[in-house]
This record gives structure tokens, sequence and C-alpha cells, in this order.
């Protein structure tokens, strides 16, 4: 556990501000400055090269400047590309085989879905044969939209791990293929100390833990990621 300075937020920091040489405190520091600068800015361009999230102004309020208290050790987990890439298939595997069972259904019972339908726009209960049908096509129904959620939340997994690589380690001049992209993904948090100006001009003490991540890009063309902020939650 490190206690350090307190640290002052410029009025402005440049793009190029990310290394512990241009700015004021290690690499890790320096991107919070960044990103609390540019949540209070309202910079969306300099929020998007590093961070996933924004300090919100009007609900979170602005913080102009911080102490850290506390760096926990870094944690490193592999990649999860190709196993959420997998995931993905699956879902939509899965949503294909349903949907074909689906089809199948309606196609033999389309009479009876038209009355069932007919008779919800009534809001009325069939009974018998028509009552049977009435309930297996609520579950039918039901079921298309869990398997819409399940694909839908695979491939928002995949996006948000693909985004936050790609702003880690992807360049101008280098982009990082995420679909092939093997390596691991590191993490730490890191808590400060903050007085954090509400929209209504009130001045708060809070403890903050911004989480900070990086993408380890290895094999041939590897590459060393920038720290990327997660995360802001009240300690």
């Amino acid at each position: 556990m490190h206690r350090l300075r307190t640290i002052v937020l410029p009025l402005v920091i440049s793009l190029g501000c990310l290394g512990a040489a241009a700015c004021s405190g290690p690499a890790d520091q320096a991107v919070i400055e960044q990103f609390f600068t540019a949540s209070r800015e309202g910079d969306r361009a300099e929020l998007r090269s590093v961070a996933t999230v924004v300090f919100d102004p009007a609900t979170q309020g602005t913080v102009t400047e911080f102490t850290v208290v506390s760096m926990s050790e870094e944690q490193r987990a592999p990649l999860a590309v190709q196993a959420l890439t997998a995931a993905i298939a699956e879902a939509e595997a899965e949503d294909a085989s349903f949907s074909e069972r689906k089809i199948e259904y309606q196609e033999e019972h389309m009479e009876a879905i038209q009355r069932v339908l007919k008779a919800e726009s009534e809001d009325a209960t069939l009974e018998g044969e028509d009552g049977d049908i009435q309930r297996e096509w609520t579950v039918l129904r039901e079921e298309t939209t869990e398997h819409a959620r399940a694909v839908s939340e695979a491939r928002t997994r995949f996006d948000d791990l693909a985004s936050l690589i790609d702003r880690s380690a992807s360049t101008l001049r280098n982009p990082v293929d995420v679909a092939g992209a093997e390596g691991e993904m590191v993490t730490k948090e890191v808590t400060i100390s903050a007085p954090v100006t509400m929209a209504d001009g009130q001045t708060v003490e809070k403890t903050l833990v911004v989480t900070l991540q990086r993408a380890v890009i290895t094999g041939e063309d590897a590459v060393e990621g920038r720290w990327i902020v997660t995360s802001v939650t009240e300690g």
C-alpha cells in the first residue's frame, strides 16, 4: 500500500500526456487525471482514449484534485476473446435451432394461433385445444425473448472486451486484430480520496475506487497496452 501526494488536475491535459515523463505522476495516475478532466469538460474524444466509462458531472460531480490512498497488486487473466467468440456462436446456434422449432409449430397450428391472437387482442382466455395452443404459444414467445437476450448479451460481452482491447492496445498506425488477439488482461484498483463538487455546488470528500485495465498482446505483434479506466465506484 502506497501513500502518495495530492495531485491537482490542470485545466487542460494534452492527449500526449499519458506517459510518466510527460505528466505529474506514473502512467496509471496520469490516466486518472485525464479521465477526471475529460469527464468534467465533456471531452468525448479524450474520454474514449482513456476510459470505457464517464464520471458524470450531473449525477456524480466533478473532481479537480485527488490523493492516491492505495494501489492493489496487478491481477492477470487470459484474454477471453476466443471463449466469448465461442459463446456467441453457441447462443446463435441455439437461437437458430429454436427458431426452426417455433416456425414448424407455427405452420402446423397457424389457424389456431390466429384465433389465439384474436382472443388476446380482446383480453380473452381460450379453453380446450385452443387453450392448450395459447399456453404453448405463450411459452414459445417467452423463449423467443430469452434466446434473443442470450445472443445480445453474448455479443455485448464480446464487444465490451473488443472495445477495451482496442482502446488499450491499438494505435492509428498499428490497430490490433481483436478477433485473433491472444495475451492477458491486467487489472488493478487505485483507491483515491477526492473532494467531489456536486451539481448543486456542494463539495463532498469521497473515497473512490478506480479500476484500471490494460491489454497485453502476445505473439508476433506483441503490444503492452495503455491503462484504461473501466470503473469508478465509491469505496
